[in-house]
């Protein structure tokens, strides 16, 4: 007797993928929008990390002393600029200048120049080294008498002020006899002998 084979049954088709609805479709695509930028963000942050890990690096190195040096030299460079000019505007004397920034007490600590510490340094320094400026005489050093300009009749007799007295002469250039020396001191000497304050110095 033959035996009937059965022919095995066709599998069924895979149901229709259903479009998405417009809804759904906006979520997809802000699904998708989300992943790349969460990438993004942590590129960036392991960018950071590696650029914040360098510089960390570098700042634990020492300074090279050489750099150091250069850049406080042109510090002071750009700050001595503004400070001449600032000098020259209250009449320093130019061969001053040096002298006036050493002793001023101004330091250039800062990347710009502070023009009113500056202008502060140099009103003490007119104060306390007058001679710097122009206009002003030059100060008498440790134990020495300041400097006095004489009397009437100059170096050729007048009232000294070291003695305090009408000192003449009695005979030679710039003495009694003397008609020039007379004639511009004739007022100052009467007076001086009215109160007896003549001395005769020769």
């Amino acid at each position: 007797m033959a035996t009937e084979t059965k022919t095995p049954a066709a599998p069924a088709p895979a149901p229709e993928a259903k479009p998405l609805s417009g809804i759904e479709g906006e979520l997809v695509r802000i699904e998708s929008k989300r992943r790349i930028l969460k990438k993004t963000v942590q590129d960036l942050k392991a960018e950071r990390d590696t650029i914040k890990a360098e510089l960390d690096a570098l700042k634990a190195k020492p300074a090279d002393p050489t750099a150091v040096q250069l850049r406080a030299e042109l510090r002071e460079l750009k700050h001595r600029k503004v400070f001449d000019a600032l000098a020259s505007e209250a009449r320093v004397k130019p061969e001053a200048l040096e002298d006036l920034w050493k002793n001023s007490g101004y330091t250039p600590d800062t990347d710009e120049p502070n023009a009113d510490a500056m202008k502060t340094a140099i009103a003490g320094q007119q104060k306390q080294r007058a001679y710097l400026f122009d206009g002003a005489a030059p100060e008498a050093k440790p134990g020495e008498k300041p400097k006095q300009e004489p009397g009437p009749g100059g170096s050729r007799g007048g009232l000294v002020k070291d003695s305090g007295k009408f000192q003449v002469r009695r005979k030679g250039p710039g003495s009694l006899r003397d008609p020039a020396w007379m004639q511009m001191n004739q007022k100052a000497f009467n007076e001086a002998l009215q109160t007896g304050n003549v001395e005769y110095i020769d």
